[in-house]
């Protein structure tokens, strides 16, 4: 596993949208994993509102759970182009109804916004924008989205680097906004359903019977940011949408706790402009491991942006 330079911190939905290519950003897989111990279930407790060391715990999270936009940015270094197959019909957005598939649609279409922004497509970048506004709007929570971000965006629509700047200062926001008010579930729920989508379309694109190392290894070292989701959920109130989640990244964390890893000495070197910096840790995906992790992960995703329920 690497540490690089390249990615992002994990303030939620930095998770989602910050650039991971600014090489004055902090490195992020598997920063802090060791830190907690994946509870089991009679573990955990519901309490009627988050403490503050609870808040400090998840705040803790958000920061070292690595950011699905790394796997964009990977995608797109291996040379992959943009799919719009892959992405989710920004369109759709005003169709689901419940708050918990808005949360999780606006993580998906985060990853989406991501996506095709690091890839150049940037009229797609602007329609999952507005798709992630309406959202706002269905949940109650526009005040968090400046004004001018739309126009801000427009202005800079064909300037990635600026597009890039504008996204994060929006969705820090967000994070705060949410934070503030208490809206964890919310918070959280939107960072599951961009995690999802990010591993979603990374296998999608992987060639199971010729598989790219690249991206193999990009979505192994996704354990970190799994095994950090699981404990985010742990420590939050049990509601009926946090046990949703909660019950999915749970699947998606016993696939990756058979990964193995392995120890190794790694070495600081320079691609380009940019210092990678080694790690002793590596983890190992089986191609039947990935297989699983695609299947798991397409009939969840495949529910997610189900507008039926």
């Amino acid at each position: 596993m690497k540490r690089t330079l390249l990615t992002s911190t994990a303030i939620l939905v930095t998770v989602l949208l910050i650039s991971s290519c600014s090489s004055d950003e902090k490195g992020e897989n598997g920063k802090g994993a060791d830190s907690y111990t994946v509870q089991n279930d009679k573990d955990t407790t519901a309490s009627d509102s988050l403490s503050d060391n609870a808040k400090e715990l998840i705040d803790a999270m958000f920061r070292n759970i690595p950011s699905p936009v790394t796997l964009s940015f990977v995608l797109h270094e291996a040379g992959i182009e943009y799919r719009k197959e892959l992405t989710h019909d920004p369109d759709l957005a005003r169709d689901y109804a419940s708050s918990y598939k808005q949360s999780l649609m606006l993580g998906v279409y985060g990853t989406d916004l991501t996506y095709s922004n690091i890839t150049d497509h940037f009229p797609e970048t602007m329609k999952f924008m507005a798709a992630s506004l309406s959202l706002y709007e269905s949940l109650g929570i526009n005040n968090a989205v400046s004004e001018t971000i739309v126009s801000r965006m427009e202005s800079n629509e064909n300037n990635r680097d600026s597009m890039r700047v504008i996204i994060s200062e929006s969705f820090a926001n967000l994070e705060g906004y949410l934070k503030d008010n208490d809206r964890m579930d919310i918070a959280g729920t939107i960072l599951a359903g961009g995690v999802v989508e990010a591993l979603y379309i990374s296998t999608q694109v992987l060639d199971m019977n010729n598989p790219d190392p690249k991206i193999s290894q990009l979505i192994a070292d996704q354990k970190y940011s799994i095994k950090s989701l699981v404990g985010l959920f742990q420590s939050l109130e049990k509601t009926e949408m946090t046990q949703k989640v909660y019950a999915d990244i749970m699947q998606i964390w016993k696939i990756y706790e058979q990964m193995e890893e392995q120890t190794n000495e790694g070495t600081d070197q320079m691609d380009g402009e940019v210092l990678r910096i080694g790690s002793k840790q590596k983890i190992v995906a089986s191609t039947e491991q990935l297989v699983a992790i695609k299947e798991l992960v397409s009939k969840l995703r495949m529910s997610y942006i189900n507008t039926g329920v």
